[in-house]
């Protein structure tokens, strides 16, 4: 690849905050193209540190929702998944920084609406949705969402839709608990029923 494509001057493989930062500095070796995170010791961003997005330039009536996050990587290893691989080890922000960012994020573009664009929202959204709750925000958020017995419990999920939670993408992937297992999931079919039971109940998208 890298000989059939002298028009590329350096690739940054892996999470790019301080190693891109630190290649446009030039205090990175000079004597390579291809640069990864363990050119930097395997350092990655503090993202509590995150500044919140400028979106300015985009043209915001096309997109019916705002991105956010308030995590990355994944706290689990399901063997075809990239997660872990690409950003390495699970790193979640503080619930008051986040829902801080979606409220000025929501009064600078007008926008009620956001994706939240974490793996995985279930090690983070109780605290989200409380937060939103104590704060009296009615902002409406949704994301991708592991079925498991946190998502079985009705108490869960009408916290989660107080919170704002309105839609839950589920990343099913087979109703064969053979194939559940081979592909690492550590999730059983009757958990998928009874979570997509819960949130239904709760009316869950």
């Amino acid at each position: 690849f890298l000989e059939k494509t002298p028009f590329i001057d350096n690739i940054v493989v892996g999470e790019g905050e301080i190693l891109f930062h630190q290649l446009l500095e030039g205090k990175l070796p000079t004597d390579q193209k291809v640069y990864t995170l363990q050119d930097i010791s395997n350092r990655t961003f503090d993202i509590s540190c995150a500044e919140i997005p400028d979106f300015s330039d985009f043209q915001l009536e096309h997109y019916p929702l705002m991105a956010a996050y308030a995590s990355r990587s994944c706290p689990f290893n399901c063997h075809f998944c990239s997660e872990t691989v690409y950003w390495g080890k699970y790193r979640k922000n503080i619930v008051n920084n986040t829902v801080t960012q979606l409220m000025q994020l929501s009064e600078q573009y007008r926008r009620r609406l956001f994706l939240m664009t974490d793996s995985l929202l279930n090690p983070i959204i109780s605290d989200l949705a409380t937060e939103l709750i104590n704060k009296d925000i009615s902002l409406y958020f949704d994301g991708f969402l592991r079925a498991q017995k946190q998502v079985c419990d009705t108490a869960n999920t009408l916290l989660w839709r107080r919170g704002g939670f309105y839609r839950a993408r589920m990343g099913l992937e087979s109703g064969s608990q053979n194939i559940l297992d081979l592909m690492h999931k550590k999730i059983e079919v009757p958990e998928v029923k009874e979570a997509v039971r819960t949130l239904a109940y709760a009316g869950i998208k």
